[in-house]
């Protein structure tokens, strides 16, 4: 009893200390002082076993630069980025501030095209730390990104837990790395949990700083589809693959994404269609899904087994 008390009261002491040391940019690159004036949930970059190879295959998850924050994101037409909201709520009235590049290391970065609109998620709000936010937004660009293919969006039915996937982005390997940041990582995770709105993603590799906003990618009709969006993870300092990573579900949020993209493109979102196996062609996503609702990425159950910081911890985020 007393070791499970003294723990407690340990857990509860680290939760009132965290407003003075959590940030949205966990991965966004920015200097200590304004990350600490920001909500946890940022950009972070891919830690664990990951992989430097196969850029070609992934060259469609892109690198941002907003300003000095550095954040990951997805082409999903190639003048269409989504990315997430913490990373470019701010540039809704100066898009040309964004950047999108590609490149497998900073030896290689090539600027792509300019923001020239974001649109950011109406249930995001950057001024409130919890789990209602819906951590996305998409960049139209100023012109056709043509070094780089689209992903298809997946479409229902949503992914199961223990379903694999990779995690793409061009964060840090760990924790204040800054030397680190820029390099094209990709590596093989899995969902852990569905929470809400949120896809729960654990096992070999994890978020880190830079991460922020990039893909999550399953299969489905046999061809690598956006499944998620990187936005939180449950550590004050990310970087950690176990579990406590999560990605915007986004077949929960079909429905506005459709909007967006066809507002944006003057086309509709395609559907996920069948493609030969023997070719490397990607064909685009489709509408589908609810649209889900404003619950955000909840709480997980308590039967879960996590400590009731790592519970706390998931509600005020």
């Amino acid at each position: 009893m007393h070791d499970t008390r003294t723990t407690l009261r340990a857990e509860i002491l680290l939760l009132l200390l965290l407003p003075f040391g959590l940030c949205w940019a966990l991965g966004c690159e920015e200097d200590t002082q304004k990350q600490i004036q920001l909500p946890i949930g940022a950009a972070q970059g891919i830690t664990g076993d990951w992989e430097e190879t196969g850029y070609e295959e992934w060259q469609g998850a892109v690198g941002l630069r907003i300003g000095n924050k550095r954040c990951s994101g997805t082409l999903i037409h190639p003048r269409v980025v989504i990315t997430a909201a913490h990373c470019v709520w701010d540039k809704t009235s100066s898009p040309q501030s964004i950047v999108v590049f590609g490149g497998a290391d900073p030896s290689s970065h090539e600027d792509f095209a300019s923001g020239e609109e974001v649109i950011v998620h109406p249930w995001f709000n950057h001024s409130v730390v919890n789990a209602a936010n819906v951590d996305i937004a998409m960049v139209k660009l100023a012109s056709d990104v043509t070094q780089a293919e689209p992903f298809p969006v997946r479409q229902e039915p949503a992914p199961e837990v223990e379903e694999t996937g990779m995690l793409v982005g061009y964060g840090y390997i760990a924790h204040n790395a800054n030397t680190t940041w820029g390099v094209h990582r990709a590596g093989e995770t899995a969902v852990l949990e569905l929470v809400s709105e949120c896809l729960e993603l654990g096992g070999e590799v994890g978020f880190c700083r830079g991460d922020s906003g990039g893909p999550f990618f399953t299969q489905q009709k046999d061809q690598w589809v956006l499944t998620g969006v990187s936005s939180w993870t449950l550590y004050i300092d990310a970087c950690y693959p176990g579990y406590g990573n999560y990605s915007v579900n986004l077949v929960q949020h079909r429905d506005w994404i459709a909007e967006t993209y066809e507002s944006m493109t003057g086309e509709p979102l395609p559907d996920v269609e069948e493609i030969d196996t023997d070719t490397e062609v990607q064909d685009d996503a489709g509408v589908g899904g609810d649209g889900g609702d404003n619950s955000g990425c909840g709480i997980a159950p308590a039967s879960s087994g996590r400590s009731l910081l790592g519970v706390l911890l998931r509600g005020a985020f």
